[in-house]
């Protein structure tokens, strides 16, 4: 089945005419003069223009934003396209790398890191081409200068913008046939970068972001939260920006419908081989059975799946309510608010009042017994409070608002969750962190980090609350780093279906 990606969608001026749309110049030009430098002459520099662009994201990403995702792309590419040596060798890159920009500031780094940083984006640009071509040239002296530059730009626009909630954000149409990937994504902001030497706003540009928002599916930022479209140039040291509320909201419709449009000529006739294609790379899911995992499925109740419809929660939040209400009932009842104290600080500056209602919250849940069936008002509480834990995590205030479906499918959620605590035991961390390493001899070992829900001695599990036998990907990365550590059970529980997904592993001689 054919498939495109945005950028070659957004290069479509008959499907998505401007005239339509808005025009190029609708977006304010922002020059920031950060430094004095000016406009970085690209033919000045030894490496491409394509290059150069995938580079500096990635440098941006894993220098500036401290992202260790950034990896992922090229990790891929790896898994897919290299041999031994070759894997043995990115490995080799990706721990020299992060040494030589440990604790360095942007001007002292080595060139090395450079020349590293190419290899490890030769395998990004591999996998999205298809075919790996290792480096034959490096940056120099004067392309790393100006590399410099840039990630020095980068890091003082990023400083204004704020927190960043998402990098590398996933945006694709209903059947998944047209895909893409941006750069970031602020609470209410939209962001690419664009290593080029334009001085104006580019008519591609504006399909492209346009298309983003309307196609953005991300578990935390929902596509209304976006008022802002941008484009950073850190070449230029310049933006460009529109305020979405500006414009007529027929106009977001229009470039919707367009795209499912394009999307459903796409299709032809679909297959399963590809409709599990496309729930692995848009949806970030993998099945059960290709984990390789086990399923159990309980009999808590006999309210069957509950679904996401009619809920205005994500599912962040949801995860993030259920371990906050988990923690105060089983496991750390006295500091499981400590979070939700901190998080105050950043509310008060959305709202003056936030800390004397966070009290209010807290002395009103404290007061509900936990001890026999829990009210309606033990969950809108716990949501209430749950926000100020989110914008301590997050760095942002989001105000979330449960509705009543909401708050019915979490009393019956958190029961099945009690209930699971009852069959299997109840859990005495939160929230673990650690690492393991994995291969099949001394010679070939890398780290593995992982995140775990909740901890009861060597058994660990993640909530997972797909709505499906599906998996996401990351927990399923987790449970296997996890099993290769110190936990001999691992799985995922999902209370929407009743079901278990788990391994086990015999134990060591060590452990005996």
């Amino acid at each position: 089945m054919k498939e495109e990606n945005v950028t070659t969608v957004a290069s479509n001026s008959r499907l998505l005419p401007l005239s339509k749309i808005v025009s190029a110049r609708k977006f304010k030009k922002i020059e920031y003069l950060s430094d004095n430098f000016g406009a970085l002459s690209l033919e000045d520099e030894n490496i491409s223009a394509a290059t150069t662009g995938t580079l500096i994201d990635f440098l941006t990403r894993v220098i500036v934003l401290k992202d260790d995702d950034a990896f992922g792309e090229s990790a891929r590419g790896v898994s897919e396209l290299a041999n031994k040596e070759q894997t043995q060798r990115y490995l080799f890159n990706c721990a020299t790398f992060k040494v030589l920009i440990d604790n360095k500031k942007i001007d002292d780094l080595e060139d090395d890191v450079f020349n590293l940083g190419l290899e490890i984006c030769s395998w990004e640009q591999g996998i999205r081409s298809g075919l790996y071509v290792p480096p034959s040239i490096y940056p120099d002296e004067v392309t790393i200068s100006h590399y410099k530059i840039m990630l020095n730009r980068a890091k003082v626009y990023l400083n204004k913008i704020g927190s960043i909630i998402r990098t590398s954000y996933a945006s694709a149409t209903e059947n998944g046939l047209i895909t893409g990937d941006g750069d970031y994504l602020a609470a209410d902001t939209l962001i690419d970068f664009k290593v080029s030497k334009r001085a104006t706003m580019a008519p591609n540009w504006v399909r492209q972001l346009f298309l983003y928002r309307v196609l953005l599916r991300d578990e935390i930022v929902s596509p209304d939260q976006i008022k802002k479209l941008m484009i950073f140039n850190p070449r230029r040291d310049e933006g460009f920006l529109l305020d979405l509320t500006t414009i007529n909201p027929d106009i977001l419709t229009f470039v919707k419908s367009q795209a499912e449009k394009r999307s459903q000529e796409l299709m032809g006739s679909a297959n399963e081989l590809t409709k599990k294609a496309v729930n692995l790379v848009v949806n970030h899911t993998v099945s059960y059975e290709d984990a390789n995992l086990s399923k159990h499925v309980f009999n808590f109740d006999s309210l069957g799946h509950i679904s996401n419809e009619g809920e205005s929660l994500t599912t962040e939040q949801i995860r993030q309510i259920l371990l906050f209400l988990i923690d105060y009932c089983y496991i750390n009842k006295q500091f499981s608010l400590n979070d939700a104290n901190k998080g105050a600080g950043i509310a008060n500056q959305i709202d003056d009042k936030a800390g004397t209602k966070l009290i209010e919250y807290e002395h009103t849940f404290k007061k509900i017994p936990v001890d026999k069936e829990l009210p309606d008002k033990f969950f809108v509480y716990g949501c209430k409070i749950s926000r100020y834990i989110i914008a301590y995590e997050k760095g942002k205030w989001v105000d979330i608002n449960a509705n009543d479906t909401d708050i019915k499918h979490l009393k019956v959620i958190f029961n099945r969750i009690q209930k699971f605590f009852e069959e299997k035991g109840i859990p005495t961390e939160l929230r673990v962190n650690g690492y393991s390493y994995v291969g099949k001899d001394w010679n070939n070992l890398k780290e593995e980090t992982y995140n775990i829900d909740l901890k009861k001695d060597t058994t660990a599990w993640i909530v997972g609350l797909m709505t499906d036998d599906n998996l996401d990907i990351l927990q399923v990365k987790n449970l296997k780093a996890a099993k290769d550590g110190e936990f001999t059970e691992v799985g995922i529980f999902n209370p929407r279906l009743n079901t278990y997904y788990f391994k086990t592993r015999p134990k060591r001689d060590y452990e005996l």
